[in-house]
């Protein structure tokens, strides 16, 4: 996790100072991801922030990945309900544009994420 933050750290450092604010917002997410994988829920959500802060247009071809480092971010932080609605909407969204590895990347999370909710369920 920590080499996937140094690197996407590195491209969105290297975006901005490029003036290409619309590509510095992907490494954004990498990095979210990679925080909110570590357990590391309000560092995740920080990196959402600045990625969001610039207020320009999502662009549709990482929307799937956007909503999978939110609903990472949002497990990582507890709400492991929330975190599965999140996954499904990831995985619609990408089976209704075609983002097929994004699709399955979201029914996996959402597979683990069941598994672990149904396992902290009393018997």
């Amino acid at each position: 996790m920590r080499s996937a933050f140094r690197r996407a750290s590195e491209s969105y450092a290297l975006f901005r100072e490029l003036g290409r604010p619309v590509a510095a917002r992907l490494p954004y997410v990498d990095a979210a991801l990679a925080l909110a994988l570590a357990g590391q829920a309000d560092k995740s959500a920080e990196a959402l922030a600045s990625h969001d802060a610039p207020n320009l247009p999502t662009m549709l071809t990482y929307e799937t990945d956007l909503r999978q480092a939110r609903a990472w971010t949002t497990a990582a932080g507890g709400d492991l309900p929330a975190a599965r609605d999140q996954l499904e909407a990831a995985a619609d969204l990408g089976e209704e544009i075609g983002d097929l590895i994004g699709a399955s990347s979201a029914l996996h999370g959402l597979a683990t994420r069941l598994r672990h909710t149904r396992d902290l369920q009393p018997p």
